[in-house]
């Protein structure tokens, strides 16, 4: 798991595709400043990606049943997203992030306070906005026979998850989400 984790803040690359165009420029209109000799610098067309992302997480929080004992969840998870960004990225940007993106997360709760390891796994479908995500799916846990909903808001690596297994009791935690992403790049 701590591997998992230093792998996440250490590998974030891109790879530029040969779709790359180089700009949007109008040859069939009239040119912006018919009088300049300089050539016309064509628009940012901006880009699409595809993102595989990879690491892990670690929460705290709290089982919310008659007790209300304090809970834990720590486990893997890997994630693809499809988006776009406005702007093309420059070859020195160390993140290359798309500005919206939907995508598929699937992980693993390898230890919580509350259940035997391992605990469930999940599916969400996730929206993301910059930095701001929202994602619902379902879990599921196959050795105990319990499933159920569960929902993330995520800010950059802050994450909120409530997880509810039916005839089980729900569960809401507060974390950390470590994450190294490989992102493939081409021009809209």
């Amino acid at each position: 798991m701590v591997a998992t984790l230093l792998l996440g803040l250490t590998a974030c690359t891109h790879t530029d595709l040969a779709r790359n165009a180089p700009g949007h420029v109008n040859l069939e209109g009239r040119p912006e400043h018919p009088e300049s000799r300089e050539p016309e610098q064509p628009e940012d067309p901006g880009e699409r990606l595809l993102v595989l992302s990879y690491g892990g997480f670690i929460g705290g929080g709290v089982f919310v049943d008659e007790s209300g004992d304090p809970d834990f969840a720590t486990g893997p998870e890997i994630a693809v997203d499809v988006g776009e960004r406005e702007q093309s990225h420059f070859e020195d940007d160390f993140f290359v992030l798309a500005d919206r993106s939907l995508g598929l997360r699937l992980g693993l709760t390898a230890l919580d306070a509350k259940i035997e390891p391992p605990g469930p796994g999940y599916a969400e479908l996730a929206f993301t906005e910059h930095l701001f995500r929202v994602g619902a799916g379902w879990s599921v846990d196959v050795d105990d026979e319990r499933h159920g909903p569960q929902a993330t808001l995520a800010m950059g690596p802050l994450y909120l998850r409530a997880n509810h297994q039916f005839t089980y009791g729900t569960a809401v935690h507060l974390g950390l989400m470590l994450q190294g992403s490989h992102a493939w790049v081409w021009s809209r």
